[in-house]
């Protein structure tokens, strides 16, 4: 532990060196440099989401002494320690917009992989308005929520199609004879089921990308199924 955690450190200051040197060489205030530099903006990404595995880390070391430490680690490790209480008194506001910029960041990056997830054909207004809450989720980070969302559609258009407003999604998908959506809705339910019975369920971007393209093919599978009288 103690090995991974000054490694993490060491590893901090080099994205903080390297990002330092940048803004030097920058006449642009932060913001603007962020959004037009995709390598600066990149380094502040990893020394955030570094700073947050130190700050776990730190939590394993926090109410007990640690032998063997040089001065250099223990001056290292107070100053971490400090800046984990998350008071950050004098760098609160620069933090803050750090943390804003580093969203805003993450949001770009998840839109550009959204372009390809428009659906190809026309569906009705209300499974249409929630494939793009799903992609919104998807976009703003919010990946269990996405996952879940994706779910819930599949199972309302198994309703419609089967034309059965109760039961289970897989005795109806029985009435509708369509492997393909058996399928479909099979990899759908899966991750989704996960997030909702097992709270520590860790989500990846992945995952909820996965699940927007699942449901994308779901969705045009459907169009082709006629609804049971």
């Amino acid at each position: 532990m103690k090995k991974e955690l000054f490694k993490k450190i060491r590893k901090y200051h080099e994205f903080i060196k390297e990002r330092s040197e940048m803004e030097d060489n920058s006449d642009l205030p932060i913001p603007e440099l962020f959004d037009s530099n995709d390598e600066y903006a990149g380094l502040c990404v990893q020394a955030q989401d570094t700073q947050d595995d130190i700050d776990k880390l730190l939590i394993e070391f926090k109410d007990r002494l640690i032998d063997g430490l040089t001065p250099l680690e223990f001056k290292e490790l107070d100053f971490f320690l400090k800046s984990s209480d998350l008071g950050f008194d004098q760098n609160i506001e620069q933090y803050q917009q750090f943390r804003f910029l580093i969203f805003k960041e993450e949001e770009k990056r998840n839109l550009k992989k959204v372009k390809r997830l428009r659906l190809l054909r026309n569906v009705d207004v209300r499974t249409s308005y929630l494939y793009n809450e799903a992609i919104r989720c998807y976009t703003n980070s919010a990946f269990n929520a996405s996952c879940v969302l994706c779910r819930a559609i599949a199972e309302n258009i198994i309703k419609v199609k089967s034309n059965e407003p109760y039961g289970k999604p897989r005795d109806l998908l029985k009435k509708i004879r369509n492997s393909k959506l058996t399928r479909l809705y099979s990899e759908i339910a899966k991750k989704a089921n996960r997030i909702l019975h097992h709270p520590n369920e860790k989500t990846k971007e992945e995952d909820a990308l996965k699940a927007v393209v699942l449901l994308q093919d779901f969705i045009s599978e459907s169009t082709v199924v006629r609804a049971l009288n």
